[in-house]
């Protein structure tokens, strides 16, 4: 079975900007070895969380719901508006000062975490440790945009009332080399989390790309709080509503 979402071109040869070949990472519906919560059956893995009532359709919590898809669409169309714009030798330049890291490395990393949730929506587990790291995507901005556009198109197919259901999340969090533990939580959690996630990444590629005076859109980077908080300064400085 294949992948809802991916990044790979399966008929290209991936390799790394080094030059190095990697092994792809198995499709998360071909690894029949995928880590799951077993003590739960299937019914308690699709149930919402007791601690959270459901609403029926239509209602406040559906609206919230509906906002968090909005809030990943509109995030991934800021990625969108950089590609288009980033000419290709600085999206892959190197910075010796962020652990030679690139543009392109950071936006790929943004976009794994967006298809591990998708390639995890229907196991009821999204491991963060399967992320694809495809090197064409952190090095060809065509590439990565077409990307972007496949994950904005399933984000805006999906279904409001999926992303109420729990799930499991497996991520590495410890330096000791240990089992990445796994943890109890929401599609709608964790879409809030590859935003949130993607917009401190963004930042980064801010600072990146001002330092190689390339162009930028507006607020890129830039947490919606943040720009609120902002708003707010000014019309308190100003006496405008």
């Amino acid at each position: 079975m294949t992948r809802l979402v991916s990044l790979r071109d399966p008929k290209s040869s991936v390799r790394k900007p080094d030059g190095i070949r990697r092994t792809p990472v198995p499709s998360t519906f071909q690894n029949s070895n995928l880590p799951m919560d077993r003590s739960l059956t299937p019914v308690e893995r699709a149930a919402p969380p007791a601690d959270v009532p459901s609403e029926p359709e239509g209602g406040e919590q559906d609206s919230g719901l509906r906002q968090v898809v909005e809030a990943a669409v509109d995030f991934l169309g800021q990625g969108e508006s950089l590609l288009l714009v980033i000419a290709p030798e600085n999206f892959t330049h190197k910075f010796a000062a962020v652990f030679g890291a690139s543009i392109g490395s950071h936006y790929r990393h943004c976009l794994d975490h967006f298809v591990c949730l998708l390639n995890g929506k229907e196991l009821g587990m999204v491991d963060y440790d399967q992320r694809e790291r495809d090197a064409q995507i952190e090095t060809q901005p065509a590439r990565a945009l077409e990307a972007t556009r496949r994950i904005r198109s399933a984000l805006r197919a999906m279904e409001t009332r999926v992303l109420d259901r729990s799930i499991s999340t497996r991520c590495s969090v410890s330096y000791r080399g240990s089992e990445s533990p796994a943890t109890r939580s929401t599609l709608a959690r964790e879409l809030v989390y590859a935003v949130t996630h993607g917009i401190h990444h963004y930042a980064l590629i801010s600072v990146m790309a001002r330092l190689l005076d390339a162009e930028l859109p507006p607020e890129f980077g830039v947490a919606p709080s943040t720009i609120a908080h902002r708003k707010e300064i000014l019309a308190a400085e100003t006496g405008t509503p």
